[in-house]
């Protein structure tokens, strides 16, 4: 009886974690999209939020002491220092804000960029602006990031970069180019 015992609790344990080990499971949940209103901040007026990231053009000097007072704690650059107008670095380190350089244009985006924006995000400490120079490479990226590090289909991914400056039909198709490729 005892060994009868024993082959019943054995044989009960192996199908249970048979049967465990043979269920699917659900495939991770894409994040939500965001919503996104119009803001401004001090002067620049292209500029939309979700309350705690802030997308947009160049914003002056003067703009970032009101990022500043927003409770910006982090600017995100996606522009070469060649298109620079003024000292940025120079700006927010006068401010105490820190600023991430990911330079960016429509033809080397890539997705190493979406990964460094995907780093900056997950290690700011408080509110964040990302700026180009007119908020297109902005919507381009978000896309990319979307897509490569949420799980966002590419359509959803594009609205959602449309939604914060993507506006270029070549930029677009880069996105697109690069989502579609396999993560190395």
């Amino acid at each position: 009886m005892r060994k009868s015992l024993w082959f019943v609790a054995a044989a009960a344990l192996v199908a249970g974690c048979k049967s465990e080990s043979t269920q699917k499971q659900a495939p991770a949940k894409a994040a939500a999209p965001i919503a996104v209103a119009p803001a401004k901040i001090g002067a620049l007026e292209k500029v939309v939020t979700d309350g705690n990231l802030y997308f947009g053009a160049q914003p002056s000097a003067d703009d970032l002491r009101a990022a500043k007072a927003l409770g910006i704690t982090t600017i995100v650059n996606l522009r070469p220092r060649g298109e620079w107008p003024y000292d940025e670095a120079a700006a927010a380190r006068e401010l105490g804000l820190r600023l991430v350089e990911i330079p960016v244009t429509p033809a080397t985006l890539s997705a190493n960029d979406a990964a460094k924006l995907r780093d900056a995000l997950g290690t700011a400490d408080g509110k964040v602006l990302i700026h180009c120079g007119s908020g297109n490479r902005v919507g381009g990226l978000w896309a990319l990031h979307k897509r490569l590090h949420d799980g966002v289909e590419i359509d959803a991914a594009i609205a959602e970069g449309k939604a914060v400056g993507l506006s270029a039909a070549p930029l677009e198709a880069r996105v697109r180019d690069l989502a579609s490729k396999p993560a190395k």
